[in-house]
This record gives structure tokens, sequence and C-alpha cells, in this order.
């Protein structure tokens, strides 16, 4: 039997998202997790901070589990690779989807708001 539990504020890309990066174990060793879910992570971070949210790793962090760090880690990754913007300097919040994460996600049938 499957429970489903409501989280106020929660979309559907966060609880998919969320799920591509609970905690499992992974080590340094294990492959690494493919570019949508990056993509999606950075479209995650996006939604939070235009919803006004000035935490968005402790957030998640409550929500989902793990850390903020571990959170924090998700998103400097997607910005690494390309699919998320740097905040303005001098902020420690902001950023935006890139070209390139939304080329990724409309791939794979995610539909971003512009």
């Amino acid at each position: 039997m499957t429970t489903t539990v409501e989280i106020p504020g929660t979309t559907v890309n966060e609880v998919v998202t969320a799920a591509m990066f609970a905690e499992d174990g992974r080590t340094r060793d294990a492959p690494t997790r493919e570019d949508i879910a990056y993509a999606r992570v950075a479209l995650l971070y996006t939604e939070l901070v235009a919803s006004g949210c000035k935490t968005p790793c402790a957030t998640l962090a409550a929500r989902h589990g793990g850390n903020p760090g571990r959170w924090s880690n998700h998103f400097n990754t997607a910005r690494q690779r390309g699919f998320l913007t740097r905040p303005i300097a001098g902020r420690h919040v902001g950023g935006e989807l890139t070209e390139l994460g939304r080329e990724i996600l409309a791939e794979n049938g995610v539909e971003v708001a512009r």
C-alpha cells in the first residue's frame, strides 16, 4: 500500500526531483546522475526562488530529507553543468534556468514556462 502525503507549497517537479535526489547511499565511485536530474533540480531551484523562498536548500532538506549542504551541492552541480546561472553579485540566492537547461527538460517532456 502506498501512502501519498501532500506537502503544502510543493509542485510535481519538486516531488519528482526530490525522488531523484533522495538519500540513496551514493558514493564518489557511483555513476554520475544524468543531465535530466540536474536540469530538473535547476528548475526546482528557480521555482522556489521565484516563489519568494530565501532558503531553498533548507526548505528542501526540511521537506524531503537530507541536509541543506547536500541540496546546495546539487544546485552547484547544476550550475557547473550549465543548467543554472549564478546569482547576482552580492546575493546568496538567485539564478535563472539556462537555454541548455530548457532544452534538456524539453527533450524529456518537461514543460517550462518562460
